[in-house]
C-alpha cells in the first residue's frame, strides 16, 4: 500500500490559503447517534493540521468572513442549503459523502467506494481514497511500525446505533478466557451501553474504554481490528492490519465490500460475534504484523 505521510488534500488547502492574508478556515460539520461522529472527527483532524501551519480555524461560527469553508455534514443535511449563506469570496471545500453533489465548489472529496456522479468537474480539485478518509497525524505516524503484540481492538464508532459494542462485550465475557488473547473494546461518546458493564467483573484480558478521542495507542499494540464500516475501520485498513468489518448501514456495507475485494487482510462479517471469531482465527498463527 502506498506511503501516505502527508495528505495531498492538506497540501492543496494550504496552497489555496497562501494567497490570503492571515487566512482563516471555518468548519461546518455534524453528527448524531444515527449518523455517527466521523464527520466531526475528520474535521477536527484537518483543523489540527491547519493550526500547525499557522492557519486560524473555527467551528460553526464565523463562516461568513472565513477565507475557506470546509463542509462535512451527515446525509440528512443538505450542503447546498449551507452553501447558500457563504460569501462569494470563500474557498468552498465539500466532503461529498454521497457522491452526488452537483453544484460548483473549489475542492470536492468523495468516498472511493462510491461512483462519483458529479464528476462533471464542478470542482477545481477532486480527491478520493485516503484523502477522503483523512487519517489523523497520530495514525499516519504509525504507518510501517512493527507490531509485536497480537491484541485485538474492537470499536464500532462514536454512536454504534445497533449496539454491536455491547454484543461484542457480552460474547467476550462468556468466551474470552478460551481465546488467550487481549481484547480492547472502545465505547463511543454517544454509546450509552458502557454503563451496563461499568461495575461488572471482567476477565483480565478484556479491557473497556469510553470516549477515547485518540485511538492511536490501541492501534499501536493491536494486530487486528473489529469495527463497523466507518473511519475506525478505514484507519485499520490504512495501517494494513487484519480488519473485519460489520456494517451498520448500506454505506458501510459498500465500504467493507470494496476494501475486502481490494485487500486480502480485510474481511466482512454479518455480526460482531462472527467478526471476533474471524480475527481470532486469523491470529492463531501469532505472527506479528506491520502497521
Amino acid at each position: 500500500m502506498e506511503s501516505y505521510r502527508e495528505p495531498q488534500l492538506l497540501r492543496i488547502l494550504v496552497r489555496l490559503l497562501k494567497e490570503r492574508e492571515n487566512p482563516s478556515v471555518a468548519f461546518l460539520c455534524g453528527g448524531s447517534r444515527r449518523s455517527g461522529l466521523g464527520h466531526v472527527y475528520r474535521s477536527l483532524f484537518i483543523a489540527s493540521d491547519l493550526r500547525e501551519r499557522g492557519i486560524r480555524v473555527s467551528f460553526g461560527s464565523g463562516r461568513r468572513g472565513a477565507d475557506m469553508v470546509i463542509i462535512d455534514l451527515p446525509d440528512e443535511v443538505d450542503p447546498a442549503t449551507e452553501m447558500s449563506s457563504l460569501s462569494s469570496d470563500s474557498i468552498r471545500v465539500l466532503f461529498d459523502n454521497r457522491g452526488d453533489f452537483r453544484e460548483k465548489v473549489d475542492v470536492l472529496i468523495y468516498p472511493d467506494f462510491l461512483p462519483l456522479e458529479s464528476a462533471g468537474a464542478k470542482a477545481t480539485y477532486i480527491f478520493s481514497g485516503w484523502d477522503y478518509v483523512y487519517p489523523p497525524k497520530n495514525i499516519r505516524l504509525l504507518k510501517g511500525e512493527a507490531v509485536e503484540d497480537i491484541d485485538i481492538l474492537i470499536a464500532f464508532g462514536g454512536s454504534d446505533p445497533r449496539s454491536y459494542t455491547r454484543r461484542a462485550v457480552e460474547s467476550l465475557i462468556k468466551r474470552t478466557s478460551s481465546f488467550g488473547l487481549n481484547f480492547h473494546v472502545v465505547f463511543g461518546p454517544l454509546n450509552p451501553d458502557y454503563n451496563l458493564f461499568e461495575k461488572r467483573d471482567l476477565p483480565s484480558n478484556l479491557r473497556l474504554y469510553r470516549s477515547l478521542r485518540d485511538l492511536s495507542p490501541l492501534y499501536r499494540i493491536s494486530s487486528a481490528v473489529v469495527s463497523s464500516g466507518g473511519l475506525t475501520f478505514a484507519y485499520s485498513v490504512f495501517l494494513e492490519k487484519i480488519t473485519v468489518g460489520v456494517p451498520q448501514n448500506d454505506r458501510e456495507m459498500a465500504r467493507i465490500r470494496y476494501y475486502s475485494s481490494k485487500y486480502s487482510f480485510v474481511d466482512f462479517a454479518s455480526s460482531p460475534e462472527e467478526a471476533i471469531q474471524k480475527v481470532v482465527k486469523a491470529l492463531e498463527g501469532n505472527k506479528p504484523r506491520r502497521c
